[in-house]
């Protein structure tokens, strides 16, 4: 279903007026909805992803330089779950 530009206007500026809490919840509940395939990065400004871009390149570059400090996945969530008490 596509929605109209003034039609997400104005969901954008009911759900901005809801709880921290209810926005969070929204907010993942849209993202969970999208396919796993989607295109992030099309609808990007082009400087938020040159910035992206730039930082993953950084990244890799510490990678292969061996300078970064790796984590396993499940750890870092653990450390969030606790962090955040979820």
């Amino acid at each position: 279903m596509a929605v109209s530009t003034p039609q997400r206007g104005e969901l954008l500026v009911t759900a901005l007026a809801l709880p921290d809490c209810d926005r969070a919840t929204l907010a993942q509940e849209l993202i969970d909805s999208l396919p796993e395939d989607y295109d992030w990065a099309s609808h990007l400004k082009p400087e938020h992803r040159e910035a992206w871009t730039s930082e993953a390149r950084q990244r890799v570059a510490e990678i292969d330089a061996g300078t970064a400090t790796l984590m396993d996945g499940e750890e870092v969530l653990q450390r969030l779950r606790e962090k955040f008490a979820l």
